[in-house]
């Protein structure tokens, strides 16, 4: 496999090349010709998330209730450089803390090592805490402060993982988004936070996605933040009148500055599974649509196919690394699970773009 994308990048290099000498623009994705091959087969597959530096992504299939450290070695990780499966008692994500950061922070709920999500430039941590109830806290490790993010924001139990406690921070470290389950609604809390980058004290939080204002749409995940920090995309179902809400999934761009939530969906592309800023700019944005995997330009409207034998229909899950350079890809058939490992390097663009009537 190794070998075989080592080849994939020789090639797209040579094309390069030839089309600059010929003076043409490539028109191909070599994206589209990588074999779609699970890099891994197993039960319900469970906490999955990337690593900051989209190295590596981790996940379990035990069935039974996930926790930072397992009895066993089922906490399972994929090395994107190797192209290799390892596994580990404790979750690969997990910072490693000094005695007297434990002592500090204690991030502890009931007694057991909360899930801690390190900000990438790993000053910053984010975890909750707590007996009964579980507050969500954020940890700066070069001040050694901490300080309870809205009080009032009880996550419902840290310890199941990224399946009920997940932490998107952007690639500057400036600003997160905390997804948490709730015990008053089947819907996530979405919780953006920022302000604190001079000082933790001055950080702010505020409430998007279902419970927040400004958004009109229902059952909402956080996809992506931007580099900066200041624009969030989302996936929800759109509200419809007379109706508590659509069966569609919708893109959507939250902005922090207007506090405004805007549908971005692409024309005919309204069964949206997973979405990331494109690493060229955020103008562009890449998601699995009905097309296939695509790339979106916001502001011409142009979109590209990166790979059409990826669709919505059939997909049930996706997972953008951070750098929005590879995706991860399940599909479940009943009880099983296939995990697909999609390298997006390298894509040649611009394409050939297609029009909207032709995106259907």
């Amino acid at each position: 496999m190794t070998q075989y994308k080592s080849i994939l990048r020789l090639v797209c290099f040579l094309i390069v090349i030839l089309s600059l000498i010929g003076g043409t623009i490539p028109q191909l994705l070599l994206a589209q010709s990588n074999p779609l091959i699970p890099v891994f087969q197993g039960g319900l597959l469970r906490g999955i998330a990337w690593s900051n530096n989209s190295q590596q992504f981790t996940f379990t299939d035990t069935g039974n209730r996930i926790a930072v450290t397992l009895e066993s070695s089922d906490w399972i990780h994929y090395d994107m450089l190797s192209q290799s499966i390892g596994d580990s008692t404790v979750w690969p994500l997990q910072p490693t803390l000094t005695q007297a950061e434990l002592a500090l922070f204690a991030p502890f709920a009931s007694n057991q090592l909360s899930f801690i999500y390190e900000s990438p430039n790993q000053r910053y941590l984010v975890f909750a805490r707590g007996e009964e109830v579980f507050s969500l806290t954020l940890a700066d490790r070069l001040t050694h402060q901490t300080i309870t993010l809205s009080p009032q924001l009880h996550v419902l139990d840290p310890r199941y993982g990224p399946d009920s406690f997940r932490v998107l921070f952007s690639a500057d470290s400036s600003a997160f988004t905390v997804m948490y389950a709730t015990d008053f609604s089947d819907e996530y809390g979405v919780l953006y936070v920022s302000g604190y980058a001079s000082n933790i004290s001055d950080a702010f939080d505020i409430l998007i996605g279902d419970f927040g204002q400004n958004f009109d749409a229902r059952y909402a995940q956080v996809e992506d933040l931007s580099e900066n920090g200041k624009s969030v995309l989302l996936i929800g179902n759109p509200t419809v009148p007379n109706s508590p809400y659509s069966n569609e999934r919708h893109l959507y761009l939250w902005d922090s500055e207007s506090l405004d939530g805007i549908d971005i969906t692409p024309p005919q592309q309204q069964n949206i599974k997973g979405a990331a800023f494109s690493p060229q700019t955020e103008d562009r944005l890449r998601m699995i649509a009905n097309a296939g995997l695509i790339e979106y330009n916001r502001s011409t409207h142009e979109l590209v196919v990166i790979r059409s034998d990826i669709t919505a229909d059939w997909v049930d899950k996706v997972y953008f690394s951070p750098t929005a350079d590879s995706v991860a890809i399940t599909k479940e058939i009943g009880g099983h699970t296939e995990l697909y490992v999609v390298d997006l390097l390298p894509i040649l663009l611009p394409t050939t773009p297609i029009t909207p009537n032709s995106a259907a």
